[in-house]
């Protein structure tokens, strides 16, 4: 069957006025999310997803792409949103703003296909273009844009609305070789994010409104019947098994990844009464789009005289859009689109803790959006004066919308902005605290995470991120015995939990304890069997007892999980310098110095294995680029003067030894000990330099 167009307003319909569309589409979208190319990485999942995701730091291998085609990490199975950060990478490095504006690209090609997808179903410029600029600028869409992490909410989106348009060549002229379009389109959609599994409904909805592919569907006619609807289900049988197949691969990633359980917490009645209050508020979000948040906390009881509230409004809100449903067609279609592709996030299967999410609603509002698009001119009918209202009021809608947007996307700027806004708009909110902390941590400010972890854990005592991310303040601040006991504390909450088990063996060996922070670390292994920190961990422990060999073999298991790791290198290195394999400790310090080569760890060690081996002037020349780059680290400087020492250069040796000791250097004795210094001892500067000590 052909489309059928619905309605066309008086809007010219040339390709040249649709191009004129497109290209404001494009600038509004530009206009919020340029500022973006300034941001950088959020301190919630974008470590995670790129920033510290060893598979994707080292861009487009054969290994990442078979990584990305197995792996359930993040809780997830989308290897296409793998490949499409390794592809960032690959061809922008790890400047975060680049990461940013091609999250901005997509949202943009998304905005115009979805212009596109409705003009070719229904025939009419102005509306689908309303359509398209809400989608473009409203504000609970900006999560999906300005969060690299939901790089899986735009790339799955842009294969969605390629399989729309893909639908609507197919259902003007139906064959095979459209429909596997149609069935490629989707198969890759899901391969970036499961919540497409709604598609196959929404295309038996659009059969309904705008396609027309019913034949008892339109307006004068009765409700379709079975053997009308049968042959659109069967057409769609290839697209219902991918989802149930994605499904299944779904369930099993959140599942096995700890995702779900949140779910295990929240009793079914909780879940479905949340669910109702939540399909309201996204309605109330999208209409008055303000105090919006990152992080929306799960409430442990939903009021039930609002969940009962929002379960009556949205009753009586399925009747008035569903009963006119022959004579409106649009509002059935726009109303059940939101309602259905909200099911897999709307938190009756519940992954993660939030309550709700502006992301979720990147999809769904659409529906809403062609409610308002074909509905209000419906019911104002054809006076010309009401209609030129209703276009007025939409265009100062979307100048309204715009602005928030893109005062909403600011916030979204750094991690300290972002939390700090959460905090201000949901109060108690338990998990910005802790991200806040983390933020002020990498800025160094340890007093003040600390803080915040606190309050994150007086707001949920057993949230374990926050007590983990606490005890390694702890431990940074020497406190090794309070670190111990909150860490043994968490281990009871969550006996399962590897960080847990590895900030305890962190503070086990703090104080001395090797033998219960061995077996800590072992622990966390065996909960964590690709956990390159606990790897890490456990060979600096063998390391600094002696069992050198033992301690190499864990820090090579560990570089293997972790290769862009320069700090496991070093480590490395140093086991296996002290055990003698001079020439192996060079070869790991250089791999080290090529993933961070201003590492100063990384050059002391080289410097030192070359000692070791007898290769002093090779040792020599590190010591002098690793001073020219620390000209006032006085251990550094110190180091340098031995070496030159050795090597004969003995003025040079004094002077660089008296730069040592200004710069700081305490050690008299050292300097009367080490053998390295024999040779400068007696010359007439060395007494004034123990003098100025």
């Amino acid at each position: 069957m052909s489309t059928e167009h619905t309605s066309p307003s008086r809007f010219p319909d040339t390709p040249a006025a649709r191009a004129v569309v497109m290209a404001l589409l494009a600038c509004a979208c530009i206009l919020v999310y340029a500022q973006t190319s300034s941001f950088g990485f959020i301190l919630y999942d974008d470590p995670t997803y790129v920033r510290d995701n060893p598979h994707i730091r080292s861009g487009i291998t054969l290994e990442a792409l078979g990584w990305s085609l197995t792996s359930t990490y993040a809780a997830n199975w989308h290897p296409l949103t793998w490949v499409s950060h390794m592809l960032d990478v690959e061809l922008f490095g790890m400047d975060p703003g680049t990461h940013h504006l091609v999250n901005a690209l997509f949202h943009t090609l998304n905005t115009l296909l979805l212009f596109g997808v409705l003009v070719s179903m229904t025939g009419d410029t102005l509306k689908s273009a309303f359509v398209a600029a809400v989608f473009g600028v409203h504000p609970l869409h900006v999560e999906s844009v300005a969060w690299i992490s939901e790089r899986k909410d735009v790339l799955s989106t842009l294969f969605w609305m390629l399989t729309l348009l893909a639908y609507a060549r197919y259902a003007t002229r139906p064959g095979k070789g459209r429909f596997a379009l149609v069935t490629a389109g989707y198969g890759l959609g899901l391969m970036a994010k499961p919540m497409l599994v709604t598609l196959p409904f929404v295309l038996l909805l659009l059969d309904f409104w705008p396609l027309r592919r019913l034949p008892k569907a339109g307006p004068a006619q009765g409700w379709p019947v079975w053997k009308d609807i049968a042959p659109l289900l069967r057409e769609k049988l290839p697209l219902f098994i991918l989802a149930g197949l994605s499904c299944v691969v779904t369930f099993y990633a959140q599942k096995t990844q700890g995702a779900m359980l949140a779910q295990e917490h929240l009793e079914l009645g909780t879940r479905l009464a949340n669910a109702l209050v939540s399909y309201t508020a996204y309605i109330a979000k999208s209409f008055w789009p303000l105090n919006l948040a990152m992080f929306y906390p799960h409430p442990e009881r939903v009021d039930v005289l609002r969940a009962a509230g929002s379960g009556l409004a949205l009753a009586a809100l399925s009747a008035a859009f569903l009963l006119p449903a022959r004579r409106l067609p649009f509002l059935a279609t726009g109303w059940l689109w939101y309602l259905g592709t909200l099911v897999p996030v709307i938190g009756i299967v519940q992954v993660g803790s939030q309550a709700m999410a502006d992301r979720y609603t990147y999809v769904p509002q659409i529906g809403l959006a062609i409610m308002l698009a074909w509905g209000v001119p419906a019911l104002l009918g054809p006076r010309r004066v009401l209609r030129g209202c209703a276009v007025a009021a939409a265009m100062a809608a979307l100048v309204v919308l715009t602005r928030l947007a893109w005062v909403q996307t600011s916030s979204w700027k750094d991690s300290i902005t972002l939390f700090t806004r959460a905090i201000e708009v949901t109060g108690e909110n338990y998990l910005a605290s802790n991200n806040l902390g983390v933020a002020l941590s990498e800025q160094g400010d340890t007093e003040a995470a600390m803080a915040r972890y606190r309050e994150s854990l007086r707001i949920r005592p057993d949230y374990v991120l926050a007590r983990n991310n606490l005890a390694k303040a702890l431990l940074r601040k020497g406190a090794s015995g309070e670190a111990a006991s909150l860490c043994s504390g968490t281990v009871r909450i969550d006996p399962g939990n590897a960080e847990a088990r590895n900030c305890l063996g962190l503070a086990l060996f703090g104080q001395g304890r090797h033998a219960e922070a061995e077996a800590a670390y072992r622990e966390a292994i065996r909960l964590r069997p690709g956990y390159p920190d606990a790897y890490n961990n456990l060979g600096v422990l063998l390391s600094v007892l002696g069992r050198y060999g033992e301690a190499a073999e864990l820090l090579k298991q560990a570089l293997a999980l972790d290769p862009g790791s320069a700090r496991f290198g070093v480590n490395l290195g140093d086991a296996l310098r002290a055990s003698g394999s001079h020439d192996k400790a060079i070869a790991a310090y250089r791999r080290a110095l090529t993933r961070d080569p201003a590492s100063p760890r990384a050059a002391s060690g080289l410097a030192a294995a070359f000692a070791a081996a007898g290769r002093y002037e090779e040792a020599l020349e590190v010591l002098r680029g690793l001073a020219a780059r620390n000209p006032d680290s006085p251990d550094i400087l110190y180091n340098l003067a031995c070496m030159l020492a050795r090597t004969g250069r003995t003025g040079e040796a004094l002077d660089t030894l008296g730069r040592a000791v200004d710069k700081g250097f305490k050690d008299s004795g050292l300097l009367m000990k080490d053998e390295d210094l024999a040779s400068v001892r007696g010359m007439p500067g060395f007494r004034a330099i123990l003098k100025r000590l």
